[in-house]
């Protein structure tokens, strides 16, 4: 099998719960979209020389990767030298309001230079880093076409997990307390929702333990390179 998985879903079908169900399950490692603008961040509150290199390693042309790194110095020395930076006792830095600036100046920043699909090609290049060492990835938060054009072109088997509007309105009204329609109108809500993909699951009157079992058997199937 190509070992190679990205997911698709609304809010709570469950995306990363069954995520972690891989890694537990099948040795899967996560990769999310989201989380390379928080690691570019991380690093550059705590060793831009680190940044640096991890910037050569996702951006293939160097002159790129130095003119990224160099404006995400001057962002922060710009904006947010002063700032102060709590971690919790993991080690990792709490989403105070500073932070959550940060990431944003970040992603945008990367965008900027480099383009719309920057973090997707980040995260598809941490991926294949991983797949050299012949571990199962997983990427967990696809939301717009060029994202799954991005992994589909790289052979990775892209599930959608489904879910009906009622059932989905309680669990994130038990999740949240609140209802926010403007969310769940915004196009990384529903840009793929026609959308054609390897598998679709419908998660409405699931468990997790159900969800599982029906992606680890197409695993299993195209493990055995059955066509199914």
């Amino acid at each position: 099998m190509k070992k190679r998985i990205a997911l698709s879903g609304k809010m709570t079908t469950g995306k990363s719960t069954l995520s972690q169900v891989l890694v537990e399950q099948m040795d899967f490692q996560i990769v999310s979209i989201g989380t390379t603008i928080k690691k570019t961040s991380t690093l550059l509150i705590d060793n831009p020389p680190l940044l640096f290199q991890y910037l050569k390693q996702m951006v293939k042309e160097n002159h790129n990767a130095q003119e990224l790194f160099f404006s995400l110095l001057t962002a922060y020395n710009n904006g947010f030298s002063h700032s102060e930076w709590t971690k919790n006792t993991e080690g990792e830095l709490i989403k105070n309001q500073s932070f959550r600036d940060l990431l944003q100046v970040v992603a945008t920043t990367g965008r900027n230079l480099l383009g719309e699909n920057v973090w997707c090609e980040f995260a598809k290049n941490e991926a294949f880093l991983i797949l050299e060492n012949d571990i199962p990835v997983i990427i967990d938060d696809l939301r717009i076409p060029s994202e799954k054009q991005l992994f589909e072109k790289n052979d990775f088997h892209i599930i959608r997990l489904d879910i009906e509007k009622e059932e989905q309105l309680r669990r994130i009204y038990n999740l949240y307390g609140e209802i926010d329609e403007e969310l769940l109108n915004h196009p990384t809500e529903t840009a793929l929702d026609d959308a054609c993909f390897d598998l679709r699951i419908d998660t409405t009157h699931l468990t997790v333990k159900e969800v599982s079992e029906q992606l680890t058997h197409f695993i299993t199937i195209k493990d055995k390179n059955i066509v199914i």
